[in-house]
């Protein structure tokens, strides 16, 4: 009854923002019926070149040093998301920026301090300055590059790793059921071989682009989630998902 009443309690939450609350990732949910799936095409052969090592500890150090809520950074390549990663209890930077202020602009904040199987992190998509997760939409609209290792194992210094390998995205549409937030951004804490089997393979069955990579059942993910790219759509559980793996 506790977890169904804070279930109600955090609702206005979802339906109105980029993100979803913390008493939503724990509970167990079925797999969600996929709006418009989309077909993959075949992936290219992937070269085996290690990407360059990311200079994110002096970024982490600075950043720290004036909020001692950042627990990471997050620099995705050829785009303009280069930023803290922060964490506040009760959602505190789904409704403050950097400075601690209440603004439209906040941050990019992961659901939880702690590691988990998968770590959900979100971030607004803010389409009219083109910065925070907004991007994301970029990369979206040029994925036939992450068929090149580089391109696709970015830099996210967080929960002990420093190097993530996408590995599915897609956007889902509006009209989505909001169960597939719920699906996605949980912490597969619980989760049996044969459930994070279903897990793994409905992100990539719905992926947008077959990038020929096979997580393992022992991999750490890493979920990145914002807005749809129009407000109304975003407003009717559209949702951008970027899915990757530890790789370090």
């Amino acid at each position: 009854m506790k977890r169904f009443l804070l279930l109600l309690a955090a609702t206005s939450i979802l339906l109105s923002a980029c993100a979803a609350p913390d008493e939503y990732v724990d509970v167990p949910v079925s797999t969600p019926a996929a709006s418009a799936p989309s077909a993959a095409p075949t992936a290219s052969p992937v070269p085996t070149e290690k990407p360059l090592a990311d200079q994110n500890a002096d970024k982490i150090k600075e950043a720290k040093a004036k909020n001692s809520d950042v627990i990471g950074w997050v620099n995705v390549p050829d785009t303009n998301i280069d930023y803290p990663i922060m964490y506040g209890d009760d959602w505190y930077y789904h409704y403050h920026n950097f400075e601690k202020e209440r603004e439209n602009e906040r941050c990019v904040y992961a659901y939880r301090e702690k590691a988990a199987r998968n770590n959900p992190v979100t971030a607004p998509n803010l389409r009219e300055s083109g910065t925070m997760f907004h991007q994301l939409h970029q990369v979206q609209d040029d994925a036939e590059r992450l068929l090149t290792y580089g391109n696709r194992v970015w830099n996210i210094s967080v929960f002990g790793h420093e190097f993530w390998e996408v590995f599915a995205l897609y956007e889902a549409p509006a009209g989505e059921p909001k169960e597939t937030l719920y699906f996605n951004t949980q912490t597969l804490a619980d989760a049996d071989d044969d459930e994070l089997e279903n897990w793994l393979g409905y992100q990539m069955s719905r992926s947008e682009i077959a990038l020929g990579v096979q997580p393992s059942m022992n991999d750490t993910f890493l979920t990145l989630v914002t807005c749809g790219d129009t407000h109304e759509d975003s407003n009717k559980n559209s949702r951008l998902y970027v899915f990757l793996r530890a790789v370090d």
